[in-house]
């Protein structure tokens, strides 16, 4: 488990955050799946994770580089950094907590949205939200 201690208001920031979300386009380096997990655990605790990622690439080949280079070339290996082990299973996810799904071009991010049944990610197409048992691995926030 990790320490992260959510605001009293969490549900409220992240509900406000993913409304913002909707609103912004996907941008690698700046606002992609890792660094829109990143804001989301953000806006729920105080905790910039996103810090070693931001401004840091500015397409998948550098995202990549930077995940070899600094956690063995693993996303989930990133996220167990920060946030520690995975839960035991995806159906342990609830609102708020990162999770990990596969797209055409690799592993990505989403955050459990407020009906605690989907997760928001963002996309090349903009916001999406998909059902939670398309996510592999979740994390506690």
């Amino acid at each position: 488990m990790n320490d992260l201690r959510r605001f009293e208001d969490w549900p409220y920031r992240l509900e406000a955050f993913l409304e913002q979300a909707a609103d912004r386009s996907f941008a690698c380096g700046a606002f992609d799946c890792v660094l829109m997990a990143c804001a989301a655990v953000e806006a729920m605790t105080g905790q910039d994770f996103g810090v070693p990622f931001r401004g840091q690439y500015d397409d998948a080949a550098g995202a990549q580089a930077i995940i070899d280079r600094d956690y063995e070339g693993a996303l989930d290996r990133a996220v167990t950094q920060f946030l520690g082990a995975p839960l035991p299973g995806v159906k342990k996810a609830q609102r708020g907590d990162v999770v990990m799904f596969r797209t055409a071009e690799g592993p990505a991010l989403g955050v459990v949205d407020m009906s605690g049944m989907r997760f928001a990610a963002i996309a090349p197409s903009g916001l999406i939200r998909l059902p939670l048992r398309a996510a592999l691995q979740a994390w506690r926030v």
